[in-house]
């Protein structure tokens, strides 16, 4: 009777224990790139004619876009809000430390884009080193079409627009990387140096490639006051990229799923290779869906950055807050929910209301309609990749709270 009783009493919260490990690993998979993978797949459906041309299917897509801006506002704003917290509020000493990235950096950035302005309609051709510089580079078959612009603010505006996307595009690797070797470690999953370095060298050549593509997509930012020219490399180096990339990939396949699969007999834990699928999907340049590099893959990005930024507040980044605020579970649960709600409003208002206003405002006429959108857009990102650089470095209190937490993914 005694045994029975013991079975049944451990029963229930055993059972309660593995609900709860599926609703942990379902929300790690979304979290960490498995939403943008289902995602891709449905794109690539909505993509096909025959479906697209269906009035139902047009329907919902309009519908969609305001559900678009819902998880722009409910992860990518938040996520950057939580960088620059995890940033600032480590005291003077800290940001003393790492004063280029977050005190030399964004006054840099401020400065250029007050030259954008200042400089928006002055003539290209009056500054003959550009024309120089532009024609010697085509003879080894580099076009940046700088001589297309209207302006010598337009081309400095359309430059640190394809800064921002040359420096995302390293920054979602490295934080893929980071992901997928953290998530791994949970489980007991360790790469050698060697391994680590084949899975790097993979992902800088993934990063290769998407910069060899030109970024043609921001053309759906042209309008009458600007137009974005994209700029073309040579062929052989985008060829020689792919085959980079293509020789990467069989070592990643060769050195590293299956050595684990020989060896253990099971291939490596999910939290460990969707980080990775994820970004192969996110950065390649072969098949990418109208819109899903412009929105979704920002949106996904967030969603890993936001699945770490818990478990930092979740193990007491600021104790001092934490110990006034947090004194039981439901108190810790209250704690985030307001701190998230706060940090959704911090983000809004620094990429969407604050700028928008200048942009009616038409401070400047001659502006394009967005630029003060697209200014915030390209100073709080590039900043946030270096911040993040910073925050997540050994003498960082974000990284010494980060405690490996068991899952089962």
């Amino acid at each position: 009777m005694a045994s029975s009783l013991s079975i049944h009493e451990s029963s229930v919260p055993l059972d309660y224990t593995r609900a709860g490990k599926h609703l942990d690993n379902a929300i790690a998979f979304l979290m960490l790139g498995g939403a943008s993978l289902i995602l891709m797949v449905a794109f690539i459906i909505v993509s096909i004619p025959q479906v697209l041309m269906r009035d139902e299917v047009r329907s919902m897509l309009q519908e969609l876009s305001g559900v678009t801006l819902f998880f722009v506002v409910l992860l990518s704003y938040p996520h950057f809000a939580w960088s620059y917290r995890f940033a600032y509020q480590q005291g003077i000493a800290f940001v003393a430390r790492h004063s280029w990235q977050l005190i030399v950096y964004p006054l840099l950035v401020i400065t250029l884009l007050s030259c954008c302005v200042l400089s928006w309609n002055y003539p290209i051709h009056n500054f003959a080193l550009l024309n120089v510089i532009e024609n010697n580079l085509q003879y080894v078959g580099i076009n940046l079409n700088w001589s297309l612009y209207k302006g010598c603010g337009q081309l400095l505006f359309a430059s640190l627009l394809i800064l921002q996307m040359v420096m995302s595009g390293h920054h979602y690797c490295m934080q893929a990387l980071g992901v997928a070797l953290a998530g791994g470690e949970e489980r007991g999953y360790t790469l050698t140096a060697t391994q680590k370095k084949i899975l790097r060298v993979n992902l800088y050549t993934l990063w290769a490639m998407n910069l060899f593509s030109g970024y043609a997509f921001f053309s759906m930012l042209n309008n009458r006051n600007f137009a974005y020219h994209t700029f073309q490399l040579p062929q052989p180096l985008y060829v020689i990229s792919c085959v980079a990339f293509a020789g990467s990939l069989s070592l990643v396949f060769l050195k590293i799923l299956l050595p684990a699969f020989r060896e253990e007999k099971k291939l490596p834990p999910l939290q460990a290779v969707v980080p990775i699928l994820s970004i192969w999907i996110w950065l390649q340049p072969f098949l990418q869906p109208y819109m899903y590099q412009f929105l979704v893959v920002p949106i996904a990005h967030g969603a890993q950055n936001l699945f770490f930024a818990y478990k930092v507040e979740s193990n007491n980044f600021d104790p001092i807050l934490s110990r006034k605020l947090v004194k039981s579970s439901i108190g810790k649960a209250i704690f985030l929910i307001s701190l998230t709600a706060i940090m959704i409003s911090i983000g809004y208002m620094g990429f969407h209301t604050i700028p928008l206003f200048l942009d009616r405002s038409r401070l400047i006429a001659d502006l394009t309609p967005n630029f003060f959108f697209l200014a915030a857009f390209i100073l709080i990102s590039t900043h946030h990749y270096l911040l993040d650089s910073v925050v997540w470095r050994s003498d960082s209190r974000a990284k010494i709270v980060l405690q490996p937490a068991s899952s089962s993914i």
